[in-house]
């Protein structure tokens, strides 16, 4: 084409010289028109490094026919061509940017075409251009071109009523089950729809009506296969969405809603929905909310059925299965909802939040592929997704309110924070570092800052600079530099110059380290730099956020937040004042594994007093803990449960049940257990009728199976206050009456040595059993309680009085056992008296009690009661040869 091109750039210049000297001169019939020679040597330009340079010899004939051929639109030729040819020289056909080269093709017709005041010559540089589309493979540069040519000569067309028929015309050509052509039409339309929308979308409603009659149609043939029919469908989203991609914005926004929009959905909807239809719904979706957001904001439009596409994509992210990723459908989805959330109708808090959760979901719970040596296809893949997930929820997070929804955002990825898996939380982490860096960037002093927000969010994050996973440990102290960075930009009084900067630089390197105590260093370094920036206000939710996040991830995170914790003890202690020492009993049992459950009950009664807001937040994040395959993890939930049982907030949460559940599962072992489930009988009264069979026998159970005398008194303990709200236990009282009777030695023995401390007694250390306490006979009996008397006697001796009134009372009692128990204890306190507790109790009312039992029924009981009144009378007789006659006698 070369030679010839030369050719007929020689011929024009003869031909020219030939007009100039026979003017009257008659055109051979044959001669080509000035049209088809422009489209012809055009699209051989398209390709202007094709035999040996055609695209400068195809140029150089347009500018020598340019003064007898092409008339006003060629005005401009002998500079415009020029330029053309200048800028070919300067480059070969490996350094042209083909996109470039052929948008100044297409220029250069635009504007010949615009130029031209001839009313029917684009219509006839189209047409031409329509009839060379047979002279071309499908796959050529220069077929591309030609559909690019066309678009671009019918959007010029001054006879706008024969654009949808030369459309039309050109659809029932094209080959739509074959890509390279569907994207060619699909050029072609948005070329022309930049100045002939109405024109192109009637052309196209033409078309979809002669597909459903069937009129010389091949498109719907009933031989298709269902794969060609999606095919075909793919063809009209594409072609809907091009033709909305450049057209004017005042034209596009009305048509939006009745045409476009409808038609994609339905077209959709109506096929197989596979992930080849599925991602051509995807991309012209998203081609229809950017050119949306092209419309600029002086359009007060709105883009039509936004909710619904939102709705649609979410549903398409859902469907994906969430054990592998196979194809881009997850990412073009993000990339796409990112651009519908930046039209027009602002998302709703709910919405956004609902677009987050879900598109987190799906990619984190994704298989770790991503942390795999091997480099290929899928790696790339979920790199890109992961990458287009921070982008999206950047996007998601912009706007006015973009402080109160980056803590919204932080709620949903606590979730996955708190992870068993390390690649879930590794890539929550990594999202939590990019969101806080792209915040970062539009903070300034008059941003306005949730309060404790930096203390819940350093306080979240502080705990993983220990994490065993490098790339974690990093995240987080990234993560916690930009916490740091954006708290100088709210309190700008804060000094923080250069020298912290490296310092924090120097910790976030320290933080990759392979050795333990290197980690361990640097995070402390980094808790004093968040301390030091804490304000007042947040120390106690920043120590709030902390423990939350005890028992939630490992036992390395665990251990940094105490080293945190304690930190903030150190440096802050005067800003705690009276709460510290509350703060350090809490801290000291969650340090020992063997204290942890009793540490978290601790602190769920500490938190109780603090108010239901933080207590509501802790209830959300430790539900997932009830039902975790994590043993230490469900022990943690359950403790912590277990201290509310009567708050109104579990019941409300409807985590009474679960927690239930797994209070039973522990009560044989546990004597807190069991107080917990007497504490329910209490605090919701009305739940103990609906768990009535289970909490019996639950409770019941250490009775008939004493693991030691503590759970067996907690256990009558909690019976009575269950049984305290059932009317009728029917058939279980006797029972359980009897099992209750069994234990009462039990019960005695542990309320003793609960009350000998309290009561001053001392050398009770020693193993004793209850039948030491119960059994009234041996002299092991005899001997405790003597030194009990004797310590009471010198101790206290007003409870020493008391007693006595109480033994002279169980003498009366209607049961032998408590008679013969208190006949014998008189003696025993009658013995073991100095002279002067004789002369100073009034031991008549007990002596006239003795000897009322000698008509007792029982044989034991008056020996007993005779020997108590024989050592109480000798005692008397001791303590007034010690004291002399001067001395009156004692009473009674």
């Amino acid at each position: 084409m070369t030679p010839l091109c030369r050719c007929l750039r020689i011929l024009a210049r003869k031909r020219q010289q030939y007009r100039q000297a026979a003017p009257e001169c008659r055109e051979p019939a044959a001669s080509a028109t000035p049209q088809q020679l422009l489209a012809r040597l055009l699209v051989l330009s398209a390709s202007p490094f094709e035999g040996e340079g055609r695209g400068v010899a195809a140029l150089l004939p347009l500018n020598a026919l340019r003064p007898e051929m092409y008339g006003d639109g060629a005005e401009q030729w002998w500079m415009e061509i020029p330029a053309m040819v200048q800028y070919l020289d300067g480059h070969s056909k490996f350094s042209l940017d083909q996109t470039t080269w052929e948008h100044k093709l297409l220029e250069f017709l635009q504007n010949t075409l615009g130029r031209s005041k001839e009313s029917g010559w684009s219509q006839d540089v189209s047409q031409e251009l329509g009839r060379q589309m047979g002279s071309y493979a499908n796959a050529s540069v220069e077929k591309a071109f030609l559909y690019k040519a066309l678009g671009t000569a019918l959007a010029m067309s001054k006879d706008v009523a024969s654009v949808p028929g030369q459309l039309r015309k050109l659809l029932r050509m094209a080959d739509c089950l074959t890509g390279a052509e569907r994207e060619c039409l699909g050029s072609c339309l948005q070329l022309c729809a930049r100045d002939q929308l109405d024109a192109t979308l009637r052309a196209l409603s033409d078309f979809e009506e002669e597909m459903v009659e069937g009129e010389d149609s091949w498109h719907l043939r009933k031989d298709l296969t269902p794969r060609d029919r999606d095919r075909v469908k793919s063809a009209l989203l594409l072609f809907y969405s091009s033709a909305a991609a450049q057209a004017p914005p005042q034209q596009l926004l009305p048509q939006l809603a009745d045409k476009i929009v409808p038609k994609i959905l339905h077209h959709y909807s109506t096929g197989s929905q596979d992930t080849a239809l599925t991602l051509h719904f995807i991309e012209s979706i998203s081609a229809v909310s950017l050119a949306v957001q092209r419309s600029g904001e002086s359009q007060p439009h709105q883009l039509p059925h936004k909710q619904v596409l939102l709705s649609q994509l979410l549903e398409i992210i859902k469907a994906e299965p969430p054990s592998s990723l196979l194809s881009p459908v997850h990412q073009k989805a993000m990339v796409t909802i990112g651009h519908l959330s930046k039209a027009k109708q602002p998302l709703s808090c709910e919405k956004n939040q609902e677009l987050m959760e879900q598109c987190l979901d799906s990619v984190f719970s994704l298989p770790p592929q991503e942390f795999t040596e091997d480099v290929g296809p899928i790696q790339t893949l979920y790199a890109s997704t992961m990458a287009t997930l921070e982008g999206l929820m950047q996007t998601l997070l912009e706007g006015d309110e973009m402080p109160e929804r980056l803590q919204g955002t932080f709620w949903l990825l606590q979730r996955w924070l708190v992870s068993e898996q390390v690649w879930e939380h590794a890539r929550a982490m990594r999202v939590s570092t990019q969101l806080l860096k792209a915040y970062l960037q539009t903070v300034t002093i008059t941003t306005q800052f949730p309060p404790g927000q930096f203390s819940s969010l350093a306080g979240t994050l502080g705990p993983y600079t220990c994490d065993s996973l490098g790339s974690i440990r990093q995240g987080a102290g990234d993560a916690v530099g930009c916490l740091l960075d954006i708290q100088v930009v709210e309190q700008p009084w804060t000094l923080w110059g250069q020298d912290k900067q490296r310092a924090l630089r120097r910790v976030c390197q320290e933080l990759q380290s392979a050795a333990p105590e290197e980690v361990w260093d640097a995070s402390v370094k980094l808790a004093k730099m968040v301390i030091r920036a804490l304000p007042k206000a947040e120390i106690l939710p920043f120590t709030q956020t902390l423990l939350e996040s005890l028992g939630a991830v490992s036992q390395a995170c665990d251990q940094a937040s105490a080293l945190w914790f304690h930190r903030l003890l150190t440096d802050r202690a005067s800003d705690l004042k009276d709460t510290v020492q509350a703060i350090l009993s809490i801290t000291s049992l969650l340090e020992d594994p063997r204290s942890f459950p009793e540490g978290v009950s601790l602190l769920a009664r500490a938190l109780v007093q603090v108010g239901e807001a933080p207590l509501d937040r802790i209830l959300q994040l430790l539900s997932p803990s009830l039902s975790s395959p994590c043993e230490d993890w469900r022990v943690t939930g359950t403790a912590f449960y277990a201290e509310l049982m009567s708050h109104p907030m579990l019941q409300q949460r409807k985590l009474l049940k679960p927690v239930l559940k797994h209070l039973v599962a522990g009560a044989g072992d546990e004597s807190d257990t069991i107080r917990r489930l007497g504490n329910m009988a209490q605090g919701v009264p009305q739940k103990v009728k609906t768990h009535r069979q289970l909490l019996l026998d639950t409770l019941r159970h250490p009775l008939a199976e004493p693991s030691s005398p503590q759970v067996v008194g907690e256990s009558l303990r909690a019976l009575t206050k269950t049984l305290g709200q059932l009317s009728d236990v029917g058939r279980l009282s006797q029972p359980m009456a009897t099992q209750a009777r069994a234990h009462f030695p039990h019960a005695c023995c542990a309320a003793f040595q609960a009350c000998a401390p309290l009561l001053g007694l001392t050398g009770l250390e020693g193993a004793f059993d209850s039948g030491l306490l119960t059994g009234a006979s041996g002299e092991r009996h005899r001997h405790l309680m003597g030194h009990v008397c004797k310590q009471l006697a010198h101790k206290a001796p007003a409870l020493l009085e008391s007693l006595v009134t109480e033994t002279s009372l169980h003498l009366h009692s209607c049961w032998e056992g408590i008679r013969l128990a208190a006949a014998k204890l008189a003696g025993i306190l009658a013995e073991n008296m100095e002279a002067q507790h004789v002369q100073q109790l009034d031991l008549g009312k007990l002596l006239w009690s003795l000897r009322a039992l000698h008509g007792d029924p029982s044989t034991a009981v008056k020996i007993a009661a005779a020997e108590s009144i024989s050592t109480m009378s000798q005692k008397q007789q001791e303590a007034l040869q010690e004291t002399g006659p001067k001395h009156t006698a004692p009473r009674g």
